[in-house]
This record gives structure tokens, sequence and C-alpha cells, in this order.
């Protein structure tokens, strides 16, 4: 009998995932740490088409994102 228990959180409805994903959120920090890819929002975005999804509709998400586009500048 396969193990299913990896599989259960695909019946939960994006409402309860957009919760979760929102306690995956990493502290705040300053600066360009601010934008990792290797963690939430972006990581949980490159599971599966489905958390893709939810992950860019919930807006939660994505409103302590923070882009130091003059840092960015200097080091170029």
């Amino acid at each position: 009998q396969p193990d299913t228990t990896n599989h259960l959180i695909s019946y939960l409805p994006p409402e309860i995932m957009s919760e979760m994903f929102i306690h995956c959120l990493p502290t705040k920090r300053s600066g360009l740490d601010s934008f990792n890819f290797a963690e939430a929002p972006f990581l949980l975005s490159r599971v599966c088409s489905r958390w893709r999804q939810i992950v860019l509709s919930t807006p939660e998400l994505w409103k302590e994102l923070e882009i130091d586009l003059a840092s960015r500048t200097k080091q170029a």
C-alpha cells in the first residue's frame, strides 16, 4: 500500500494553504537580505503549479517585500 501522507496537503483548500504560507515568511529584515529566492514566498512558489498559483494570489505574502534598488545600483 503506497504512503499517501505526503499528498494529504494537496487536499487542503487554498485559503488554508495561504494561511500556512504566511506563517512560513522569514522575519523582517532590511536591505538585500529581504529579497531571497531561497525563502518564502519565492521558495514556496517553486514547489508546484498549484502552490505557485496560491502564492501569487496571496497579497499578504508580498506586502512586506523590500527591494533596495539603491544598494543594487551601487554594487554594480
